[in-house]
């Protein structure tokens, strides 16, 4: 089956769900954020199961989108700055992501 575009639409089953694990997501102004909250908004056009897993930075609320589900790992008062930083806490979020990622699959 195809959307309007041409592109593959899964089919549609009770147990089937699409895992979007990203650091951040809207209303983040961060470029893998605003993309992510593209294809949120496509996938929930669709009635696809979204399960969202990221970061919060600020006081951003935790409720992305209605009607999916969101995972927050850990809340930042602001993003790390320095590339130390960064290389310290991006292996901290795939491992916890991992660790949510396999409590959800049980």
């Amino acid at each position: 089956m195809t959307d309007s575009a041409g592109a593959l639409i899964p089919p549609a089953s009770g147990t089937a769900r699409f895992f979007n694990i990203n650091q951040w997501l809207p209303p983040d102004f961060a470029p893998t954020a605003v993309l992510a909250g593209e294809l949120i908004e496509r996938l929930r056009g669709l009635g696809v199961p979204l399960v969202l897993v990221s970061r919060q930075r600020g006081s951003q609320s935790a409720a992305v989108a209605e009607g999916v589900e969101h995972r927050v790992i850990d809340c930042l008062t602001a993003g790390p700055t320095g590339i130390a930083a960064k290389l310290l806490t991006c292996p901290k979020f795939g491992w916890r992501a991992l660790k949510i990622l396999g409590r959800e699959l049980r």
